[in-house]
C-alpha cells in the first residue's frame, strides 16, 4: 500500500493571503510542521513564500486564487527548497529566488535571483513595489522574509 502525502490545511486569512499547513518531520525526529504562504498581487498575479509539497488540493486552491499565475516562488532559506522543482516545473515561467547556497545545492533549479546577505544590491526580480527581503540570520544559513506585502482590498 502507498505511502500518502499528509493533508494540506488552507486558510484564508483574507482575499490577498492564504497559508498551506501541513505535518512536517525534520530528521524523523522532530514534528516542526510546513507552512506556505501565497499572497495575490496587485495584478492579480501570485507570490509564492516556502514553497510546500504540490499535491492535488494545493494546485487546485493555487488555481483558484490567481486563475494560476503563480509569478514569483520564494525559497527563504536553505531548507526551503524540497518543493520549489515542482513549482518550477508546472510554473516554468515564475521567477524562482533563493538564498546563497540554494544555487549550488540545487543545480537543476534556475534561479532568478540569489540574495546573499551581505548587503550587496540584487537586481529587480519585480516584486519590489509590493514585497521586500531583509537578510537575517538563521541557523539554517541565510534567510529572508517580506517586510510587508501590499494587500489587495
Amino acid at each position: 500500500m502507498p505511502i500518502l502525502p499528509p493533508p494540506v490545511r488552507v486558510r484564508s486569512l483574507d482575499p490577498a493571503i492564504t497559508i498551506f499547513s501541513r505535518p512536517f518531520t525534520r530528521s524523523n525526529f522532530a514534528e516542526i510542521g510546513a507552512r506556505m504562504s501565497v499572497v495575490v498581487m496587485r495584478d492579480g498575479g501570485l507570490f509564492v513564500f516556502a514553497p510546500t509539497q504540490l499535491d492535488a488540493a494545493t494546485r487546485g486552491k493555487i488555481g483558484e486564487l490567481g486563475a494560476g499565475r503563480v509569478r514569483y516562488v520564494v525559497c527563504p532559506d536553505v531548507g526551503h527548497h524540497l518543493f520549489a522543482g515542482e513549482y518550477q516545473k508546472e510554473w516554468p515561467e515564475a521567477k524562482l529566488v533563493g538564498v546563497d547556497g540554494l544555487q549550488r545545492k540545487r543545480e537543476d533549479l534556475d534561479f532568478a535571483a540569489v540574495f546573499t546577505g551581505r548587503g550587496e544590491t540584487v537586481e529587480a526580480v519585480g516584486y519590489e513595489e509590493e514585497a521586500s527581503e531583509k537578510a537575517l540570520t538563521a541557523c539554517a544559513g541565510i534567510a529572508i522574509r517580506p517586510d510587508y506585502v501590499a494587500l489587495v482590498t
